[in-house]
């Protein structure tokens, strides 16, 4: 998917309820948010890929203390630990994740979104040589956009961009 995924945590993230969150491109949680996992205790494994997504946001280490012991992690332990990008209090959670969806999509180019998305996903398994590759020909795409022509207008003009919906060339 191009567009960013942003998961909203505003209470408890427990087990498969995790997975969510954890797919998404982004996570913010507000100060009541915790996360915990009970598979181990259930006589489960870590179901729905778990076993691949929390290791690389926490680290193995942290991951495998995580769903071994059942630990709540809550939402400030979450930022330390990189679970998550912010927290914000309770009372103003939802006015907080909002500004935040609007500033990315009023004012982050869409073509640029979906292409660093692809970049970071595919980066995962390359050698750095393949993502220099990779960048060195999205880089001579993206100055033959729509999105770059705006993106260098608005700057000039010192307004808020206008980007077009989702673009490939000029």
């Amino acid at each position: 998917m191009g567009k960013p995924v942003i998961a909203a945590i505003n209470s408890a993230a427990a087990g498969g309820g995790m997975i969510p969150a954890l797919c998404a491109d982004v996570r913010l949680a507000s100060d009541a948010a915790f996360f915990t996992t009970a598979f181990a205790q259930r006589g489960v494994i870590a179901e729905n890929a778990m076993a691949w997504l929390l290791p690389r946001l926490v680290g193995p280490s942290r991951a495998l203390e995580m769903m071994m012991s059942r630990r709540r992690v809550d939402a400030r332990e979450a930022l330390d630990i990189g679970l998550v990008n912010q927290v914000f209090p309770q009372q103003c959670f939802r006015t907080e994740v909002q500004a935040y969806a609007a500033r990315i999509a009023t004012r982050v180019s869409p073509r640029s979104l979906a292409v660093i998305k692809r970049q970071v996903w595919k980066g995962v398994s390359q050698t750095y040589a393949e993502s220099l590759a990779t960048a060195d020909e999205e880089i001579v795409k993206a100055a033959e956009s729509r999105d770059f022509v705006e993106g260098v207008a608005h700057l000039i003009e010192k307004r808020e961009p206008d980007f077009p919906d989702l673009d490939t060339a000029p």
